[in-house]
């Protein structure tokens, strides 16, 4: 049986914000309610990125997208994870937001399963035969269920298969319909997906 870990939960929202809310003392009093916060800085001069932890929720603030990621998907970080997206709403005064999105990964470090469906694909022995070795291949579905579409990105490169999912959402309301209820049942569909294509997860029994 093949695994595949997943890596966290990123819930992203795209609007046009005051720029002194990506400011770390608004952040910590405001959104983390902590003074127990880390920085993380990454990058240099236009291209330097600035990140917020605390209470495995890091926070990386532009004036046109928040982004905030869960390290595990246990209770108590997704209780963490929907108290750090109300506050936000709550206090980030006159936001504009125009869409948001729930985002989940998965890594797996044995591509056998998904190298069987990439050797369907009937381009893939004519480029062989070409004298072509295929570095990297990348495979998007939109899947839609219960009235939601659920964005589907699987990319093979080397020996590492990526699957990303992504619940895209637009919205013209200041407070995004997320809590622990949504957040689980999100997870569970990509969760299924991933058993479905023959992938054991973390956590999973064996039999």
């Amino acid at each position: 049986m093949r695994y595949a870990t997943a890596s966290g939960l990123t819930i992203v929202m795209l609007g046009d914000w005051n720029k002194l809310y990506t400011q770390p003392d608004w952040i910590a009093s405001n959104i983390f309610e902590s003074d127990e916060m880390e920085i993380g800085v990454s990058g240099q001069d236009a291209f330097m990125d600035i990140s917020f932890k605390c209470n495995n929720i890091v926070i990386n603030s532009k004036q046109d997208r928040f982004v905030f990621s869960a390290m595990n998907t246990d209770i108590d970080t997704l209780n963490e994870l929907t108290k750090i997206i109300s506050n936000f709403s709550a206090k980030a005064h006159t936001p504009v937001m125009v869409a948001y999105g729930i985002n989940i990964d998965y890594v797996e470090e044995d591509t056998s399963i998904f190298a069987n469906v990439l050797d369907s694909i009937p381009d893939t022995s004519i480029l062989i035969n070409n004298g072509y070795q295929i570095e990297s291949t990348e495979i998007k579905r939109a899947l839609s269920i219960d009235d939601k579409i659920i964005n589907m990105d699987c990319k093979q490169s080397g020996s590492i298969l990526q699957i990303h999912f992504n619940e895209h959402h637009e919205s013209s309301e200041l407070t995004p319909k997320i809590n622990v209820v949504v957040l689980n049942e999100f997870i569970e569909k990509c969760n299924n997906i991933v058993r479905s294509l023959g992938y054991e997860l973390e956590g999973d029994e064996i039999e």
